[in-house]
């Protein structure tokens, strides 16, 4: 779809992509626009992203040691669409995630042939291209939507990625509000909007959504599941059941009770502590463990096969839960997820 256009048409598609400095400081160079300006931004928002990624937590040099790339030259040789989907998807630690149970529309084309297994990556995302909601293509192009010339007051999708025929990535952006700041080049001020973020991960092989957000509105999270039902047309293949998921007390008793279970982590008395009982080494020792409140507990640590050493938490309070790994790649992340949805329904059946 991008490199369909004509080459001004790109440049103008690039605007609403890419951050407005860095999209600016390259076309200010330029007084006319060739082939050589498209890949030049291009390479401007693969740096950007390189930046980000590097900031904070590190995700770069993490994403490098735990993948076929061990270089940072051929992680750049990826595509910005591929580099875009790390940053998007490695950020997600800390955030409280909700998971949403969907069942499958049996008379629909695609639900037949995916719950078939007949279903490829091709099939899906070119039923998605022709009956998608309004973005989906933009989406699913080399660069993502040209989100800035589209955000708005309700979420917008912003990003589409297969991570494999079973798994679809998605990010939404919402415009909360916006903040006027001088622009130097300009000499005037101009609007920037304040941008929440909403991401989720349909699992078409366990039927769960898994959906999380930064400082989203329950109405926010609505919009992104009705967008997501009908990801594959307005006669949704898919519909969500978000009234049969139900975290309790037991169901964290049962992941306690896992071969996979370490401990329940407490840090020293002075503050630094995820729970409000103790310093002991584990809650169940303690004088004080409230045996009739599991959800207190804070955070669980568990070993997994596939990923090691990982914490996370469960809300039987919000039905949701918190994984506690700042440094995990896409497919490890993943996995976790598919570990708590497997055992969060075996708890409950």
């Amino acid at each position: 779809m991008f490199r369909d256009m004509e080459v001004e048409e790109q440049i103008s598609y690039l605007r609403g992509c890419l951050p407005l400095n860095q999209f600016e400081q390259v076309t200010s160079q330029h007084q006319t626009y060739s082939e050589e300006t498209v890949e030049e931004l291009i390479q401007e928002g693969k740096d950007v992203l390189q930046l980000q990624m590097q900031e904070g937590r590190d995700h770069w040099e993490y994403l490098k040691e735990n993948s076929e790339v061990i270089g940072d030259q051929e992680l750049m040789e990826k595509s910005y669409r591929e580099l875009l989907y790390y940053f998007v998807s490695m950020g997600n630690s800390l955030l409280e995630t909700y998971p949403v149970p969907f069942s499958f529309n049996e008379d629909h084309e695609i639900a037949e042939l995916i719950e078939d297994g007949e279903h490829t990556v091709e099939s899906l995302r070119t039923h998605i291209i022709e009956e998608g909601g309004e973005g989906s293509e933009n989406a699913l192009s080399e660069m993502g939507r040209n989100i800035w010339s589209v955000i708005e007051e309700y979420p917008q999708i912003r990003f589409i990625y297969f991570e494999d025929k079973d798994h679809i990535y998605f990010e939404f952006w919402v415009k909360a509000s916006e903040d006027r700041e001088f622009h130097e080049r300009k000499g005037e001020f101009v609007e920037f909007p304040d941008i929440r973020k909403i991401d989720c991960r349909l699992h078409l092989d366990d039927n769960v959504i898994e959906l999380r957000g930064r400082s989203e509105r329950e109405k926010d999270r609505e919009r992104v599941l009705n967008y997501v039902e009908r990801i594959f047309g307005n006669s949704t293949a898919l519909t969500v059941n978000p009234e049969d998921i139900d975290i309790t007390d037991d169901t964290i008793r049962h992941f306690m009770n896992l071969p996979e279970f370490v401990t329940i982590p407490h840090a020293s008395k002075a503050g630094t502590a995820d729970s409000n009982w103790t310093s002991d080494s584990d809650v169940r020792d303690d004088d004080e463990y409230p045996d009739h409140r599991p959800h207190n507990y804070g955070n669980m640590v568990f070993n997994l096969d596939t990923v090691g050493r990982v914490s996370f938490q469960l809300s039987a309070d919000d039905n949701s839960f918190r994984i506690f790994k700042h440094k995990t790649t896409p497919e490890e992340h993943q996995q976790i997820v598919d570990y708590i949805w497997e055992n969060t329904n075996a708890a409950n059946n």
